[in-house]
Order: C-alpha cells, then sequence, then structure tokens
C-alpha cells in the first residue's frame, strides 16, 4: 500500500510540475511584458498630445461648380445650391445642384 501511495504521490508531483516555467520561459514573459507595458505608455501618451491639440473645424457646406465652390441658395445657370435632405444626428445637410424654376 505505501509503495502505491509513494508511486501515486510521484506522478502527481510530476504530473504537477509539468505545467511550470522554465525561467528562460520566464524571463522571455517579463520581456515581452515589458515591451507591451512601454507601447501602451507611448500610445496613452499620443493620445493626450492628440486630445489637447485643436481639432480642424470641418468646412462649411458648398455646391461645387467647375471646382468653385457656391454657398447655399447661390443660383448659376438655372440650378440652385440646395439641401434635399434632413439633417441628420446634427450633421449638416449635404448641399446639391437642383434645378431652379423661378415661379412668379
Amino acid at each position: 500500500m505505501k509503495k502505491i501511495t509513494g508511486v501515486l504521490l510521484a506522478i502527481t508531483a510530476a504530473a504537477s510540475l509539468s505545467g511550470c516555467a522554465t525561467n528562460k520561459q520566464l524571463d522571455e514573459t517579463n520581456t515581452n511584458l515589458a515591451v507591451l507595458q512601454n507601447q501602451i505608455s507611448l500610445l496613452s501618451q499620443s493620445v493626450q498630445v492628440q486630445r489637447s491639440q485643436p481639432q480642424p473645424k470641418p468646412a462649411a457646406p458648398a455646391c461645387l461648380l467647375g471646382g468653385q465652390p457656391y454657398s447655399k441658395g447661390a443660383v448659376v445657370a438655372g440650378r440652385i445650391c440646395t439641401s434635399n435632405s434632413i439633417v441628420f444626428m446634427g450633421a449638416p445637410a449635404p448641399l446639391e445642384w437642383q434645378l431652379y424654376t423661378n415661379a412668379r
């Protein structure tokens, strides 16, 4: 009975130690962890710098004709610069050229 208990104890000890990492594996893991922590730190600093810089304002909506911008309500060659859609989530509606008929 003592032999069986001793063998079972030896098998249990060997099985539990088989999952342990070697010193080399621990050193590699620690090195990789240090690299990842450094990358996180650099990314965090980059985000802080980007947040501190003023964001450029979007260009005012305009209709383009021949590379020239025209504001809302401009009438050129029988067409008017206007929006044909509703405002969605606070963004300005896109402008487009539409046929303009002057109702008199």
